[in-house]
């Protein structure tokens, strides 16, 4: 009997065929379409006085389903390339690689992305697009003939896979007197390992037995004791080209065999699936739930196909009522599928069901907003606060919940959000979007604030009900900043680094003595300073390098004034000392000199701030262990100090008494400095690392330094 299915309504786009001979040379007068052009303009740089702009898209997303094989790159799977040719009234026309129409010759064009902009005169047109493979096949064609251009716009162009061949895949057992289902297959020409999408084609099946259900996946009847031929004829809707493909049933050589019931178990299961979403984002993974009834055996199972290819399968669960049943899928490439989901008995009844998803590319990742670095290792921000780390992943310090090195970012587990992070070298904290502060890594001391100190590898809150604005992490503690201006401390109170007038430990955040209202913080490994409203600066713990700015004091218990009556804009605390920027710009440190840290031109120390050489202008200041940067006004970052490891950025490996240019001209937004490593943001959100790189704290790939700025790669999804 015969049968059809799928047929398409609405009249199908055939290619365009002008009289002037498409596909062959045409020649165009520069004076084409009735003088729209003006002389000198043809070929000429720019857009053409007299044309418009047109945006011509085709749609590449989903032409070509695989057939459990990967996607190519450039487009729809298989397509890498997509040529368009355009046809005015006096035949073809040719464009230059700017896209304005040229009288002969030019270059072809290609969409690539899906899209392509040309500068043409106010006129008609047909548009033909071919797709093709990286081998020459032509996979789809398109084409829209009558489009009239009078003003810019966009132009969505057709593009139809074509029919080169059918397969008709037999079921994998027969009974007599039982349903069956059997698959068709439709591939393009030349590429037997792709499938035609339904949508692209009709079909008509010729089954010489009863037909239960067909469509463009394949057809379902019942077998009967005899010879039985199923017939397919494909036409696909791209031009009129078809394919037919056949099979041969010969279940009467089972029939004589057969001892199992028959005539009893035709009744189809009936299969329910819940509803989907239409989209699902690549790397996430989807559970189809759904129920089955109207078993004949006790046992049934549920399996899910993409073309031929089984991706997942389950037992139905015959305990509930009604009978439920899930599958988790995860697809392995972005496109459209249509999946086929089928119940089966023992029996061998089987109802199938089709499902379609588009599976999307995850958003590409719009850059990093800031960065921070301690230790070896490096972590970034995007703008929605959402923490990407890399390098030494010891105590748990790269965020994903384990103790393993990354050598490039990978997402913080949790899902936080912070707008403040610290990190130093085994503990690190961060102050989310409400306020509260978190802390994770190695807690002895209290240092991470929860009360204990025990280590964790999660970030755990900070105790306190504390809303906080800034945090900064020392060797063994941490301080913060609270709205109002308030500065806590917890961790090792040894020699006064809590700032709270007593040298003993805590577990939970401390009030720093003075009652001053503190703007920004900086932790040095021992020691903490602060910046108050109107510029000055105090500091407190460990000053025996100098390192505290308020002359010869070894240590103090509470916050200390830093010599000099310096109205300061930005501070930033290195292991041993410490730098600040006033207002106008000039820099000063003071503390341990000598490797240069200072950067006023000597290897000394220093107890007071000395101003640092060069007389830039800068904006910010990052403190390392023994090395310190800079930015200035346009983006150019400067660094003095220890430079053994490569982290001043100059292509050396020498200490810098003074500023040294960072090489590569780079516009940098931000910069910190890790241990013996340091890293900036540009203007476009991504972020450079260069110095000390064995644990892949320069994000690159690499376990290995670099004494210049290497770019650090984008996080993955």
């Amino acid at each position: 009997m015969m049968a059809s299915v799928n047929q398409l309504t609405g009249d199908a786009v055939r290619p365009f065929s002008p009289a002037a001979s498409p596909w062959k040379h045409a020649k165009i007068a520069c004076m084409l379409m009735a003088g729209l052009f003006v002389l000198g303009a043809c070929g000429g740089p720019g857009v053409p006085e007299g044309t418009v702009t047109v945006s011509l898209r085709v749609d590449v997303g989903s032409d070509l389903g695989p057939a459990g094989v990967p996607v190519e790159p450039g487009g729809a799977v298989g397509v890498s390339v997509v040529e368009l040719r355009v046809f005015g009234g006096e035949g073809e026309l040719f464009f230059d690689a700017d896209g304005n129409v040229v009288p002969n010759g030019g270059v072809p064009v290609y969409l690539a992305g899906g899209s392509v902009t040309l500068h043409l005169p106010r006129a008609t047109y047909a548009f033909e697009v071919e797709g093709r493979d990286a081998d020459g096949h032509v996979l789809a064609v398109g084409s829209l003939a009558g489009v009239e251009i009078m003003e810019d716009t966009s132009v969505d162009l057709p593009l139809l896979t074509l029919v080169g061949s059918v397969e008709i895949v037999a079921p994998s057992s027969i009974v007599p007197n039982e349903i069956v289902d059997v698959h068709l297959l439709v591939h393009p020409p030349d590429r037997p390992d792709l499938l035609v999408p339904t949508s692209d084609f009709t079909v008509s099946y010729e089954v010489d037995t009863t037909v239960f259900a067909e469509s463009g996946l394949g057809v379902r009847f019942g077998v009967e004791c005899q010879w039985m031929s199923v017939s397919a004829t494909v036409t696909g809707l791209a031009d009129g080209s078809q394919a037919m493909g056949s099979l041969e049933l010969a279940p009467h050589e089972v029939c004589s065999q057969y001892a199992g019931p028959v005539g009893v178990d035709l009744i189809p299961p009936l299969l329910v699936i819940d509803d989907l979403p239409a989209e699902l984002e690549l790397g996430e993974s989807l559970t189809l739930t759904g129920t089955v009834s109207e078993l004949q055996t006790g046992v049934a199972s549920v399996t899910l196909f993409d073309g031929p290819v089984e991706v997942g399968s389950a037992l139905v669960d015959t305990t509930e009522q009604p009978h439920v049943w899930s599958v988790v899928w995860t697809p392995s490439v972005a496109r459209d599928y249509e999946l086929l989901v089928v119940a089966a008995d023992l029996a061998g009844n089987e109802s199938q069901e089709g499902v379609q998803i588009s599976v999307v590319p995850p958003p590409e990742f719009g850059g990093f907003t800031s960065v921070i670095a301690g230790g070896a290792r490096t972590c970034g921000l995007d703008e929605d606060g959402n923490a990407y780390c890399w390098g030494d992943g010891r105590f748990g310090l790269v965020g994903d919940g384990t103790s393993s090195n990354s050598n490039v970012p990978v997402a913080m587990s949790g899902g936080y959000s912070f707008v403040a992070l610290t990190i130093r070298d085994n503990h690190a904290c961060g102050v989310a979007i409400d306020r509260s502060a978190y802390c994770w890594g190695l807690g002895d001391f209290g240092k991470l604030g929860n009360g204990s100190a025990f280590d964790s590898l999660l970030p755990v809150a900070v105790a306190g009900g504390h809303e906080f604005v800034a945090v900064a992490a020392g060797a063994s503690h941490t301080c913060g900043l609270v709205v109002g201006g308030g500065a806590y401390c917890w961790g090792h109170g040894e020699y006064g680094r809590l700032g709270d007038g007593s040298a003993s430990d805590s577990v939970v955040p401390v009030a720093v003595a003075g009652g001053q209202e503190f703007v920004a913080i900086a932790a040095g490994a021992y020691h903490t300073c602060g910046l108050v409203v109107g510029g000055a600066a105090y500091c407190w713990g460990v000053g025996a390098n100098g390192q505290l700015g308020a002359g010869e004091v070894s240590f103090s218990l509470v916050p200390v004034a830093v010599a000099g009556e310096h109205e300061f804009v930005a501070l930033a605390a290195g292991t041993y000392h410490t730098c600040g920027v006033v207002v106008g710009g000039a820099a000063y440190c003071w503390g341990r000199g000598r490797e240069g840290s200072l950067g006023d031109g000597s290897a000394t120390d220093s107890p007071v701030p000395v101003a640092v050489a060069g007389g830039h202008a800068f904006v910010t200041v990052a403190a390392g262990f023994y090395h310190t940067c800079g930015l200035v006004a346009h983006g150019a970052a400067f660094c003095w100090g220890e430079g053994g490891n490569g982290q001043l950025g100059d292509g050396s490996v020498s200490d810098g008494l003074v500023p040294v240019a960072v090489s590569g001209n780079h516009e940098f937004v931000a910069i910190d400095a890790g241990a013996f490593h340091t890293c900036g943001i540009g203007k476009s959100g991504s972020a450079s690392c260069w110095g000390y790189g064995a644990f892949g704290q320069l994000g690159n790939g690499l376990f290995g330094g670099s004494p210049v700025p290497v770019e650090v790669n984008a996080p993955q999804p």
